[in-house]
């Protein structure tokens, strides 16, 4: 998701990716997560921000690829059985300047 190229935040993106159970732990999350960081390069993207709910496996992927934790936004997830979970914000640099 690329903001309003006339916001101040035309330089951020965000992204959401889900891969299927039976594919995970494949390396595909990887491939599709750097694909998109050069599709936001080639788009002088120079923030990218990404987000999960607290428990995720995800979090290991997002951390190996060296994404930064940038707060939570408390209870903000209602699971099946009632209960709330945390939604944890990341965020990396690229095109640095």
């Amino acid at each position: 998701m690329l903001n309003d190229p006339r916001s101040r935040s035309a330089h951020i993106a965000s992204f959401g990716i889900a891969v299927h159970p039976a594919f995970q732990k494949k390396g595909i999350g990887k491939i599709l997560i750097t694909s998109l960081e050069e599709i936001a390069r080639d788009k002088g993207i120079r923030k990218i921000e990404v987000n999960y709910y607290q428990g995720n496996a995800a979090a290991a992927l997002y951390r190996s690829l060296d994404y930064c934790y940038e707060g939570r936004r408390l209870r903000k997830g209602r699971l099946d059985n009632d209960t709330y979970v945390d939604e944890i914000l990341l965020y990396k640099f690229i095109n640095a300047s």
